[in-house]
């Protein structure tokens, strides 16, 4: 913050080979064990509810109902509600296994069983298959939370616009392709850059 900045990328945003039309990116963290994770996602999380409107269809962010299936149970038991009624004022509840980002309030976080999904469902009607499905598939419990889902070109489309407009912009070039690193030294070098900061993401080539 509080540093000017050239932009520079080969493509616009929105172009087709960069940017899927129909990804959406759902908001959850994921398989990860690393212990910086909840800080990083309740962050990202603020960011992305910050562009959140009330206008349906032009925001670049969506808050929507999404259903994880559980063959085991995963959650909170007996204990875990028994040690709660117990914990003293300044305690926080244990919720057993459950990620720490489950408390949220923001999320609705529920842990269920399949009958309560089912319960449940004659008020959401969320597109799911039917109870007897999920118990044929094996599935018994589940999570139902309410995170945001990213329309991928709205994003990028907002983003791009916020740059081009902000006062510590100094220009933005998207046909510019480097040949190699020593190419893109000598660019920053000749526009005066103290940094060069990578973008281009984890399964960038």
């Amino acid at each position: 913050r509080g540093t000017s900045v050239h932009l520079r990328s080969a493509r616009p945003p929105l172009d087709p080979k960069t940017c899927s039309m129909g990804a959406g990116g759902l908001w959850m963290p994921y398989h990860c064990e690393d212990t910086r994770v909840d800080k990083w996602a309740a962050q990202t999380l603020d960011e992305l509810l910050a562009h959140k409107s009330g206008t349906h269809g032009e925001s670049p962010v969506e808050v929507v109902p999404t259903v994880v299936l559980k063959r085991h149970h995963h959650g909170p038991t007996v204990k875990n509600f028994i040690k709660n009624d117990e914990r003293l004022p300044n305690e926080v509840d244990d919720d057993g296994p459950l990620p720490a980002w489950t408390k949220d309030p923001r999320l609705d976080f529920q842990h269920l069983t399949v009958e309560m999904l089912a319960w449940q469902n004659a008020v959401h009607r969320l597109r799911i298959p039917s109870e007897a499905v999920l118990k044929e598939a094996g599935y018994m419990h589940m999570w139902l939370f309410r995170p945001p889902i990213v329309d991928a070109p709205r994003m990028l489309n907002s983003m791009m616009l916020e740059v081009e407009m902000h006062d510590l912009t100094v220009d933005v070039d998207t046909d510019t392709h480097y040949e190699s690193l020593d190419h893109m030294v000598e660019d920053a070098k000749t526009l005066g850059c103290d940094a060069i900061v990578n973008c281009s993401g984890l399964g960038a080539r």
